[in-house]
């Protein structure tokens, strides 16, 4: 079991702090990708469940990721934990059944569909 970091380095703009470089953070687990982001200080509604369910990250939290036992994946190994994590779902009806109801909770509407 584990939590994830891509090594992207995406820019996002908008509001104070911004533009921020961010990367992606996925696990094993729902519920373990849900624990690290408290650990590292990501509100619940940043949860992004639609492409594949993940959290965009800054750097600062990245780091804190990172001392918290997250690992950082090249390209290739961070696709295989997502589809890892596709079959999983598929196979695990108590995965799936916690996934969607942490996407009902927080994961909004899905736009452009």
């Amino acid at each position: 079991m584990g939590v994830y970091l891509d090594k992207s380095t995406n820019i996002l703009k908008g509001k104070s702090e911004w533009p921020m470089v961010t990367c992606h953070m996925i696990a094993d687990s729902v519920e373990e990708l849900f624990h690290m982001a408290d650990l590292i200080g990501l509100r619940p509604e940043w949860f992004q469940p639609w492409s594949h369910p993940h959290f965009d990250v800054s750097k600062t939290r990245q780091t804190r990721a990172l001392a918290h036992g997250a690992k950082r994946l090249e390209r290739a190994e961070f696709v295989g934990k997502i589809r890892s994590y596709r079959k999983k779902i598929l196979d695990d009806r108590v995965e799936r059944e916690r996934l969607w109801e942490m996407t009902r909770r927080y994961g909004g509407e899905r736009k452009g569909v």
